[in-house]
């Protein structure tokens, strides 16, 4: 019988089993050749398309220095190096700075142990090129070693310039987990000055939790306000004291927001706190001023007021609505509502006595006249009193003034003319 091999040869049934045993090997090692081809084909296509760069060295000097063996787009790309500027040249040649940026130690050490490392991000710079890289460095059976690398420049840049504005705002950006602790995953570098604790301190309570630092009377209240602005997906706002790492007590601001993942499950919280300790402070001062004036205006019978003259708004003070016989705040004051308290027989003279004053453009106005008290129906005298305050353009647009209660003090007049009067009846003439 006859055979055809796959190269078409002829064999004869001759005892020729040598040469087809030549024939099938040649054809088994033709297609491993082409198999082989095929995925060098395969293996230099992912390497040029790969986003990463790659460059493939051969140690030299014992692993002191590496010439480059290939370099693929990616990397002629990050670099603006062609790959035959670089081909079969030192590593220290091409990158004067790879030393000082610690690459080459890394390329040295994976080299002798085998072992693969990461170069975490650092900065390269030379004089021809600069930039933020991270490298993944291995070895290859064949002893040849790998950098994997991306240019994490524009990230790094972002992220440094986020931290920079982070770290300049008056207060401690942060996101947190929902629980009593409030777990910092991340905290700005504005919590040093917030709390008196460090980054590191404060994240992951590795020192200390946030939330001890909020005083334990405050605690339960920040609990439930943000509970149920997470519950509903609202931003929460809310102030409370924290004690900070000198001990002291200080208020702060906080504005915050639940971050939700699938399921409408709440991840994390994020947000921003701020010192308002002076701001508290002064709104807390403030307060007391405004509680002793207001003590001190019902003792001695004194309200005070302000009339927007371009609004036609009237602010009252509580003793004003008291000198008139109207429970504080009872309503919006209005000079109509003023009018309407004003005796019937005053109230042409008054109305004219104010806006007289402004129309012949004068600095103050004064009078004294009566009012009906709407509680008790009661007829009492009154002394007003107001200075006007001009714009840019010597316009009279706001009156700044006081009403007294001064009906005890006219009683007490009219007694002591009375009495006068009957001193002088009773004295002899001579």
């Amino acid at each position: 019988t006859q055979g055809i091999t796959s190269y078409g040869y002829i064999v004869k049934n001759s005892g020729e089993t040598v040469l087809l045993a030549s024939i099938q090997m040649a054809f088994r090692l033709h297609q491993a050749h082409l198999e082989l081809k095929k995925q060098k084909e395969h293996y230099q296509n992912l390497f040029d398309h790969i986003t990463s760069g790659v460059a493939v060295y051969q140690a030299v000097d014992e692993g002191r220095d590496f010439v480059f063996l290939d370099f693929n787009k990616a990397a002629e790309s990050i670099e603006g190096l062609g790959k035959n500027e670089v081909l079969s040249r030192k590593v220290t040649e091409v990158f004067p700075g790879v030393t000082d940026f610690g690459l080459l130690e890394v390329l040295g050490r994976v080299w002798r142990t085998g072992q693969a490392e990461r170069h975490r991000v650092t900065q390269y710079r030379d004089q021809q090129r600069a930039g933020w890289r991270e490298n993944l460095i291995y070895k290859l059976p064949t002893g040849e070693v790998v950098a994997v690398y991306e240019d994490v420049t524009e990230e790094y840049e972002r992220k440094r310039q986020l931290e920079t504005l982070m770290g300049n705002l008056p207060g401690m950006a942060y996101r947190c987990l929902n629980d009593p602790m409030w777990t910092m995953s991340f905290v700005s570098q504005g919590c040093l000055r917030l709390t008196g604790f460090s980054k590191e301190e404060l994240e992951e309570n590795k020192t200390v939790s946030y939330g001890d630092l909020i005083l334990a009377e405050d605690r339960q209240k920040v609990w439930e306000s943000v509970q149920r602005a997470v519950s509903s997906h609202e931003n929460f706002t809310i102030e409370y004291r924290i004690r900070d790492k000198s001990g002291g007590v200080r208020w702060v601001w906080e504005q915050g927001v639940g971050i939700y993942g699938s399921g409408d499950r709440l991840l994390h919280i994020e947000g921003f706190i701020s010192d308002i300790n002076d701001k508290k402070q002064a709104e807390l001062d403030r307060q007391h001023h405004e509680d002793r004036l207001r003590r001190t205006q019902k003792i001695a019978h004194i309200g005070n007021w302000e009339f927007d003259l371009r609004t036609r708004t009237l602010y009252w003070s509580d003793e004003i609505y008291r000198l008139f016989g109207l429970e504080p705040r009872e309503f919006d004051a209005t000079y109509q509502a003023f009018i309407d308290r004003v005796h019937p027989d005053d109230r042409e003279k008054v109305d004219a006595a104010y806006f007289g004053s402004i129309k012949a453009n004068r600095d103050s106005y004064e009078i004294e006249h009566r009012i009906i008290r709407k509680n008790d129906g009661a007829v009492r005298i009154v002394r007003e009193k107001c200075d006007h305050l001009r714009n840019g353009d010597g316009e009279i647009v706001t009156s700044i003034g006081m009403v007294q209660d001064i009906t005890r003090q006219k009683e007490i007049e009219e007694e002591l003319n009375r009495c006068q009067g009957r001193l002088g009846e009773g004295t002899p003439q001579r």
